[in-house]
């Protein structure tokens, strides 16, 4: 199968399986999607998407998979498509209704959210829901500031936009909205680095930051933040500088040794040092 390195890619687990779609290597925008299938630790080719998408958004949703938006060498996309991974097919769905690449979505309460990005012409705060039901996109409240390469995660029943770039700089900032009560996004306690095109995973109820670009660099540092002490914690870097990754996590393997090794440990200075909101 194709190994090509890919990065601007989207990920996302659906039964036990992993997805990476889509993504660019330095040449290629590819609508490719791989699979990986880490108790037999095997890669497989799935169904291509109709429309080669890097900087593209990710997100598993009632045993669906979407990719929304990105950038297909020419345009910044509008366009939406899920994976039926029992007939091994995508089908278009509807549009959005800003064209975003370099947007982030997550999943909450039986809808799929999303928000940020760049449209080719302004990053955007702007945020859309969508609902699986009557197949709609609606607006809901911007966020405080625009970001692309911004990270969405849905934690505590509220949606976390962290990270990202707001046209001048890269940010350490975040900010919360809670759907059910609806009003404005709030400020959260700030990253300790300033980071966009960074993974973010939930792991022991916790959000996890992971690597990223701060606005020189690639950097490997690795956050953790607390909701019950609304705290950033240091965490052990990553062994390489990464941007432009993703990442996931998966749990109950039954070979979890098999992809573990030991990491360097974090300075005890480091470990007690926290944000505090």
């Amino acid at each position: 199968m194709d190994l090509t390195p890919r990065a601007y890619h989207g990920l996302c687990t659906l039964n036990n399986l992993i997805y990476m779609i889509g993504g660019f290597d330095g040449s290629d925008h590819f609508n490719t999607v791989r699979c990986y299938d880490p108790v037999a630790n095997t890669w497989h080719e799935r169904a291509c998407m109709y429309q080669a998408r890097c900087y593209v958004s990710v997100v598993a949703h009632d045993g669906l998979i979407y990719a929304l938006g990105g950038y297909n060498g020419r345009t910044r996309m509008s366009s939406v498509e899920r994976y039926y991974p029992d007939k091994n097919q995508w089908e278009m769905t509807t549009p959005m209704n800003k064209q975003r690449s370099d947007a982030s979505a997550a999943s909450l309460t039986g809808k799929i959210y999303i928000v940020g990005g760049f449209n080719g012409q302004e990053v955007l705060s702007s945020a859309e829901v969508f609902d699986p039901d009557t197949k709609q996109w609606s607006f809901i409240r911007s966020m405080l500031s625009p970001r692309s390469g911004v990270s969405l995660i849905a934690y505590r029943d509220c949606l976390y936009a962290l990270g990202g770039f707001n046209g001048y700089s890269r940010l350490n900032t975040g900010e919360r909205f809670n759907p059910q009560r609806g009003g404005d996004w709030q400020e959260v306690t700030e990253m300790f680095s300033a980071r966009s095109n960074f993974a973010t995973v939930l792991l022991d109820d916790m959000i996890f930051v992971i690597g990223g670009f701060n606005g020189s660099t690639t950097i490997p540092h690795v956050e953790c933040y607390d909701g019950d002490t609304m705290e950033w914690y240091d965490a052990a870097p990553m062994n390489l500088n990464r941007s432009a990754l993703s990442a996931c996590v998966l749990a109950g393997l039954p070979n979890a040794r098999s992809f573990s090794y030991l990491a360097k440990a974090v300075p005890a200075a480091g470990a007690d040092q926290a944000h505090h909101s």
